[in-house]
């Protein structure tokens, strides 16, 4: 999410928030604990990667945040050149803990011989964390990415969502999510 924001001194700055290494990947810029910014190298990227991971591998949900002044009084239109150039400013882990009830219904379900998939806009070894608290996940459960469920084909996606013993379709949005839900039903999966 980019919003465009005036400061108190007249200054316009695109502030942004998202996934953190999709919007480090629009950076070249970091701001580092003394305030002042420098040019981002390839070191600073994969230390903003572990402690992403190390956030995530916890069950957190963390974004990341950049900006950019914006040059003269033009706004770009198009996203993509807006979002281009950032300064990377951090990281926030926020915990989202699942309601207490849930490792209980996981059980039942799993003791009633149901399978469960998660589908969700997590990141991967988010999501996989929060399974594994909640017994969804047991063993080694195969990721995949929303990116990745769109472009299998229809024959390789029922083999994985029939086959695959622990599923976690990861970054979902609503249109995967739905064509997960058609092709369990076309596999003859039913809901109540």
């Amino acid at each position: 999410m980019t919003t465009a924001d005036e400061e108190p001194d007249g200054s316009l700055w695109y502030h942004v928030k998202g996934a953190p290494l999709e919007l480090l990947e629009r950076c070249t810029a970091v701001r580092g604990a003394d305030c002042v910014d420098r040019h981002l190298m390839e070191e600073d990227r994969l230390n903003v990667r572990r402690e992403f991971e190390r956030y995530a591998g916890e069950g957190l949900r963390v974004l990341g945040f950049a900006e950019r002044k914006i040059s003269g009084r033009e706004l770009e239109e198009d996203c993509g050149r807006a979002e281009s150039g950032l300064t990377f400013l951090g990281l926030a882990a926020l915990e989202d803990p699942p309601r207490p009830d849930v490792a209980e219904a996981v059980s039942r379900c799993l003791a009633a011989g149901i399978r469960i998939i998660v589908v969700t806009g997590d990141h991967g070894l988010t999501a996989e964390a929060v399974a594994r608290r909640v017994g969804i996940v047991r063993g080694s459960p195969r990721v995949v990415s929303s990116a990745e469920a769109d472009a299998m084909p229809q024959d390789e996606l029922d083999s994985l969502l029939r086959d695959a013993p622990e599923l976690i379709v990861a970054r979902s949005n609503p249109e995967t999510k739905l064509h997960v839900v058609d092709a369990l039903r076309a596999e003859g999966q039913r809901w109540p």
